[in-house]
């Protein structure tokens, strides 16, 4: 039993194969177990959403000066308060650029939709007496 022929274990490939198989099975999951415990992608939705509050910040006139504008007018660039032919005008000037006829974003078209209605519904209210001109 001795003989030239005889295999001892374990030899260099025999190691290399157990280490990689050891990687393998030890690492994959841990890696996987870093990246869900850091969550890479919400700190780059975070990191973005601050750099973009810092870059957008208006350092000039504090937090509790500024006025109050709606969304819905934010969009479109407008102030409270508007009148239907201010909106009207600013509406057809975005949808221009936007509508997916004309190559724009349908997304963003829906949402300028929207932005719309819910302005077109507040100057209704406020012609109708239900909205003060400071309130939104």
């Amino acid at each position: 039993m001795n003989g030239a022929n005889e295999h001892v274990w374990p030899d260099s490939l025999d190691i290399t194969l157990l280490v990689v198989f050891l990687a393998v099975v030890l690492a994959l999951p841990a890696i996987g177990f870093v990246f869900a415990v850091v969550d890479v992608r919400r700190y780059v939705r975070s990191l973005r959403r601050a750099i973009s509050t810092l870059v957008y910040r208006d350092t000039e006139v504090p937090d509790w000066a500024r006025p109050k504008v709606p969304r819905c007018l934010v969009a479109f660039g407008l102030r409270w308060p508007c009148s239907k032919e201010e909106l009207l005008r600013a509406y057809r000037e975005q949808i221009k650029t936007h509508h997916p006829d004309r190559g724009g974003d349908e997304r963003r078209f829906r949402t300028l939709q929207s932005h719309f209605e819910e302005a077109m519904a507040m100057i209704r209210k406020r012609e109708e007496g239900g909205v003060p001109l400071d309130e939104a």
